[in-house]
C-alpha cells in the first residue's frame, strides 16, 4: 500500500509561545516561533482561549511560510486571558497531521500607568485632586491604595474599592479623589493602581514608585 512522507511543525524546542510567556496588551515586538523539518508549505496560526479545549477559533494569520521559523506578531491584540494556546497547522494538510500547539497557557494581559499623581505634586487634604492613568487594554475598573511614609498599602480614607474613573485626555481615565480629612499627611507617598479582578494588573506611582508625591495640610484664608 501507499504511504506518505510529511514534514512536521514543532514548537517544542525553543518555540513560543508554548507555555508561561506573559505578553501585553499593546505590544509590538513578540515573535511567535516554531522549528520544522521537511519542505513544508504555509500555515496558518490560530489562537484558544480554553486552554486548548475551545477549537482554536481565534484566528491570528494565514499564509505564513512554515519554513520561516518565526512570524511577528504585529500588534497583540485586546483579548486579556490567562489560559491561551496557539496552533500552528499546515494549510495544505486535511488530515491536521503536520500541526502543533502551545504545550501550556500563556497570558495576554492588559497595562495601568499612572500618569498624576507626579513627584512635583502636593495634594492638600480637605481638597479634591485628580488620579489618572492611562489603561493599554480594557481595563473596567481600579483599586486605589496609598502609602503614606512606608506604612504600607492602604485604602485611603473615603476611597471606595472598585473605582471606574471617567475618559479625560481622550484615551486614559480619571478619578476624582476627595482627601478626607484623616488621610494621612506625609512627604514621601506613593499610590497604586490595581485592576479589580487581577492583582498582577497594576502600577505604582509616580515614575514606577521610585519616587513620590506630598499629602500636605490645607491652609484657609
Amino acid at each position: 500500500a501507499d504511504f506518505t512522507i510529511r514534514g512536521s511543525i514543532s514548537l517544542d524546542t525553543g518555540g513560543a509561545p508554548n507555555g508561561g510567556e506573559v505578553w501585553f496588551i499593546g505590544d509590538t515586538n513578540r515573535n511567535i516561533v516554531w522549528s520544522h523539518t521537511g519542505n513544508i508549505g504555509t500555515i496558518r496560526i490560530d489562537m484558544d482561549t480554553a486552554s486548548g479545549t475551545g477549537g482554536y477559533t481565534v484566528p491570528i494569520a494565514t499564509g505564513v511560510s512554515g519554513t520561516a521559523d518565526i512570524w511577528p506578531w504585529p500588534l497583540i491584540p485586546d483579548q486579556a486571558s490567562t489560559t491561551l494556546r496557539i496552533r500552528l497547522k499546515l494549510e495544505t494538510d486535511p488530515t491536521g497531521l503536520v500541526e502543533d500547539s502551545s504545550a501550556a497557557n500563556f497570558e495576554i494581559r492588559p497595562k495601568i500607568t499612572i500618569v498624576k499623581p507626579t513627584d512635583t505634586d502636593q495634594w492638600p487634604v480637605g481638597r479634591t485632586q485628580t488620579i489618572e492613568w492611562t489603561p493599554t487594554g480594557t481595563v473596567d475598573s481600579v483599586k486605589i491604595y496609598y502609602n503614606p511614609a512606608g506604612a504600607g498599602y492602604s485604602t485611603p480614607p473615603g476611597i471606595v474599592n472598585p473605582v471606574t474613573g471617567t475618559v479625560c485626555n481622550v484615551t486614559n481615565r480619571c478619578y476624582n479623589w476627595a482627601l478626607d480629612p484623616t488621610t494621612t499627611r506625609a512627604a514621601n507617598v506613593k499610590l497604586k493602581l490595581e485592576k479589580f479582578d487581577n492583582v498582577n494588573v497594576v502600577d505604582e506611582g509616580p515614575d514606577l514608585g521610585d519616587t513620590f508625591f506630598s499629602i500636605v495640610s490645607s491652609v484657609n484664608l
